[in-house]
């Protein structure tokens, strides 16, 4: 007689099967690698070869590019023939030639990827072609930013009518990643993902419910308790949307891990990671639903294998 199996089993026996030891990030797809200062690296061919060499040889799955404002309004624009040829070129070759399955960028606003939008009408949404995921990166958490005369508050917060305070933050950056779902009419291969700090519980619910994918940053400079680290954010992630994919972010910078990874590898970090993680007894990692692993930031990042 066929059996038929809870959702819940069905997981258990999935991870049996995948023999997961403590590395449940590698039976996970995403591999992801901030890419920084790609306005000099998009158009010169030495550079973008390194780039993906360097990702091939690493088992990096997944670029995430920054500078793509900058680089439409003063290099290559998105929107036009002979810019998005550039930009084509290179995605292509990315995912074609060296194992990338996708490509994202980041922006502040949601305005910020309306020329990524144009781009992949450009190229038809061809899977080859095309950027795949929208990366909204806007830290509502930080006074520095957020605060009377700080970056946010003048260039945002003020010219739109929010005020320069947490709340005010917050409310500008949902007001964006809920304009940039609309992006995703008519294109069902687009996600919308963000990066976390320290969002308050109440705004990480809010969060999680209009975005696809949340990075968690995990920015310290040991790996002892590494996974313990601001343990509310996976709480209230257990509890929230269960379609949402989730995903810590490593930082390779020499006030993080860099000082580590001088004498490890980058694929150390995920076995320690989710090991800890396993060993926690309040985190239920079945209900998390973790999609792999990211890593911040390309030009920090160790040259060893």
């Amino acid at each position: 007689m066929l059996r038929i199996f809870s959702i819940k089993q069905f997981k258990i026996i999935l991870l049996i099967i995948l023999g997961i030891n403590g590395e449940i990030s590698f039976a996970q797809s995403l591999k992801g690698l901030y890419v920084d200062g790609f306005f000099n690296i998009i158009g010169n061919k030495q550079e973008e070869n390194k780039l993906l060499i360097y990702a091939k040889e690493n088992a990096f799955n997944y670029l995430i590019l920054y500078n793509t404002t900058k680089i439409h309004r003063t290099k290559y624009a998105l929107d036009n023939v002979i810019g998005s040829t550039i930009w084509k070129q290179f995605i292509h070759k990315a995912k074609s030639e060296y194992a990338i399955n996708k490509i994202g960028v980041v922006g502040e606003k949601a305005s910020s990827f309306l020329p990524a939008s144009k781009y992949n009408n450009i190229v038809n949404n061809k899977p080859l072609d095309r950027i795949d995921v929208f990366n909204l990166e806007f830290e509502f958490w930080n006074k520095r930013l957020f605060r009377s005369g700080g970056y946010y508050c003048t260039t945002y917060l003020l010219k739109q009518g929010y005020d320069c305070t947490n709340e005010g933050a917050f409310d500008f950056y949902m007001t964006q990643l809920r304009e940039m779902q609309k992006f995703k009419k008519n294109r069902p291969f687009l996600l919308v993902e963000t990066y976390i700090g320290n969002p308050s519980d109440e705004q990480l619910v809010e969060i999680a419910k209009v975005t696809d994918r949340i990075f968690i940053h995990y920015y310290r400079d040991k790996t002892e308790r590494l996974a313990s680290y601001k343990l509310n954010r996976l709480f209230v992630l257990q509890k929230a949307n269960s379609n949402l994919k989730i995903a810590p972010i490593f930082s390779s910078r020499d006030n993080h891990l860099g000082p580590w990874l001088k004498t490890h590898t980058i694929n150390e970090l995920p076995t320690i990671f989710f090991d800890q993680l396993k060993s926690i007894s309040e985190i239920d990692i079945e209900s998390l639903n973790f999609d792999g692993i990211i890593w911040y930031r390309y030009s920090s990042m160790p040259k060893a294998h």
